[in-house]
């Protein structure tokens, strides 16, 4: 007897596109299909079989109605982040309610009303959205002007007001201007950076106006600051050399940091250098987002090349606790939109 192959699979996945597309020419069915699969995904995140009929429900969507890729997404505790559907992260937030579960996790944990937390490299607002949503202070640094506009569309949307403030800027060493150059793709919006690197060569390129933290911590008089985020895809020394009163008097209690692999930007040695240099020891961020001591630091030294980008969570000497499995945080008010 012959085993179904790859064509059996691919004609099914013909007709389901045909079934979709006819779905499309009923408003109501179509909206009601979308909304029970996102609501299944949410709730059975691992299956290959909702992940396959996402995929065909996609193909289905782009070819049927170009336009209509605007959507909003709900993240934990009801907040609502408008996305678009043709950036492939996007997509998976949508259809799985979380981006990065472990980071969003412990952002949740460590952030209680009226803490402050600085998103240097917000995107689209994901994580300043979620930290407003714990009744923190937000203030958040996005250059690309298409999602800074995002990012003040979820403030509206969840009413967060003076909660969350978006600044336009690229954070660098000083107050001026840069060339920011911004992802040719589509599929990932996040890949833009302060820095010319080779897969932004067919991009388009900006001239953005930047700040120091210094200077934007000093005009705000922010005179301390609960957790720091930073995502600049390579530019984070950049950051840093701006940051030298936020890392010696200021004193973040912790420091999320995007630790990558691009050849061309901060690798990851200078990082740990910077950071422990500053006094902050370096955590892997666990499955629950709990901390847990980072034991890889011979690959990040002396093999970049092995190296797994990956978030890492600094702590300042004097918070060494914070986070860690043997001391979770207890008693934070989740404050949540509208609030």
């Amino acid at each position: 007897m012959a085993s179904a192959g790859p064509a059996p699979i691919r004609r099914a996945g013909k007709l389901l596109q045909l079934a979709l597309h006819g779905c499309i020419a009923l408003p109501r069915v179509w909206r009601l299909f979308e909304h029970t699969l996102v609501a299944l995904r949410h709730r059975f995140p691992g299956s290959a079989v909702l992940s396959r009929l996402s995929y065909h429900w996609l193909i289905a969507l782009t070819t049927g109605r170009p336009g209509e890729m605007s959507r909003i997404a709900t993240l934990p505790g009801g907040i609502r982040l408008a996305i678009l559907l043709r950036d492939g992260w996007h997509r998976g937030l949508y259809f799985r309610g979380v981006y990065e579960p472990e980071t969003t996790a412990l952002i949740r944990r460590l952030l209680k009303k009226g803490d402050t937390f600085l998103d240097v490299g917000a995107n689209i607002g994901y994580y300043a959205c979620i930290a407003a949503g714990c009744g923190a202070s937000v203030h958040a640094f996005e250059a690309n002007p298409a999602l800074v506009r995002q990012c003040e569309l979820s403030r509206s949307l969840n009413r967060f007001g003076d909660r969350l403030t978006i600044n336009p800027v690229a954070v660098a060493g000083g107050e001026g201007t840069a060339d920011f150059y911004v992802s040719p793709q589509e599929e990932n919006t996040g890949l833009s950076s302060l820095l010319p690197m080779p897969h932004l060569a067919t991009g388009h390129r900006l001239s953005v106006r930047t700040i120091s933290l210094d200077a934007y911590c000093r005009t705000q008089q922010i005179h301390a600051i609960r957790l720091l985020k930073i995502d600049v895809e390579g530019a984070e020394l950049t950051v840093l050399s701006g940051a030298r009163t936020v890392l010696t008097d200021i004193r973040p209690d912790a420091i999320i940091c995007e630790v990558g692999g691009f050849a061309e930007g901060c690798t990851p040695a200078e990082l740990l250098h910077a950071l422990t240099d500053a006094g902050y020891t370096p955590h892997e961020i666990a499955p629950d987002g709990t901390l847990v001591p980072f034991t890889d630091a011979e690959t990040a030294l002396h093999r970049p090349a092995q190296w797994v980008q990956r978030n890492l969570c600094f702590l300042n000497g004097a918070h060494e606790s914070t986070g860690s499995r043997q001391s979770r945080e207890h008693g934070h008010d989740y404050v949540g939109p509208n609030a």
